[in-house]
């Protein structure tokens, strides 16, 4: 599991949210860069989701929150997802700092807050 610490007294933007609801239990996410930080609160199905060469798999009562990088996120698996999804962004995003927690029990969520 990993930990993401932002600066003290940090304004965030908002960039936009949405709900997301599969069709069926066949869809997949497309990959696409992704710019800004990305917060995804699952509330059906599952996500199969695979990001600096990472693969998560996220569950109802989960979320993953993802960094901006120069990579692509999509789907690795085919199946039915719901989830609430929110992009949001800082202005000093570059001091942003990220640590490593391996006395915790691995989690589907890359990054807790």
């Amino acid at each position: 599991m990993r930990m993401m610490f932002f600066p003290k007294n940090q304004l965030f933007q908002y960039d936009f949210t949405g709900k997301f609801k599969a069709l069926d239990d066949q869809w997949q996410h497309d990959a696409f860069p992704l710019t800004n930080y990305e917060l995804i609160v699952m509330t059906e199905g599952t996500l199969y989701m695979t990001y600096m060469n990472e693969k998560y798999t996220v569950n109802p009562g989960e979320y993953l929150l993802l960094p901006p990088s120069n990579g692509l996120r999509g789907g690795f698996k085919r199946a039915y997802s719901s989830f609430y999804w929110l992009h949001f962004s800082f202005k000093n995003a570059g001091e942003t700092s990220y640590q490593s927690i391996s006395s915790v029990e691995s989690s589907t969520a890359p990054v807790l807050a």
